[in-house]
């Protein structure tokens, strides 16, 4: 894996509506779906995206032979552990994924002690991005947009 990227943010800041936003614009761009993490209701999946509401699911996209996994909640551990089972990080070129921040400390534990011990740093671009600037300060929507275009920058370079 060359790049990993968490989104990080308290709850109901909009992480994953960010990382809905990038979805979309990955497909507008010739991605394609590779594979659902969720349950597998398509459907449901991308009704909810195409409302622009937040969604429980994640999926693969590809384009070319870069495969990239984008997991669009991080507030469970559960659920997060139900979708890094199936990842192998050597798989992917990039992965993305929500989580919360230290509000909830076994989120955040889960992420150093589960996911970072199997990312090589020295080989891997590991990027944090903090999503709370502007939530919940009729400036959402700008900032999911920016979020979305500035991760899509760094997964295309």
């Amino acid at each position: 894996m060359e790049k990993f990227v968490i989104i990080a943010g308290a709850v109901s800041v909009g992480k994953t509506v960010a990382s809905n936003k990038l979805i979309s614009k990955m497909l507008s761009k010739g991605y394609v779906v590779d594979k659902y993490f969720n349950d597998g209701s398509e459907p449901t999946f991308w009704n909810i995206l195409n409302n622009g509401k937040p969604v429980g699911g994640s999926v693969v996209l590809g384009k070319e032979d870069k495969k990239i996994a984008i997991v669009g909640y991080g507030d469970c551990i559960k659920d997060l552990d139900t979708v890094f089972a199936q990842i192998d990080f050597n798989d992917y070129y990039a992965v993305v994924c929500c989580s919360r921040t230290r509000a909830t400390r076994e989120v955040f534990d889960y992420f150093h002690n589960n996911i970072l011990p199997n990312i090589d740093v020295t080989k891997t671009q590991v990027v944090p991005i903090y999503k709370d600037l502007m939530a919940h300060n009729n400036r959402d929507n700008d900032e999911n947009i920016s979020i979305a275009d500035t991760i899509l920058t760094i997964l295309e370079n």
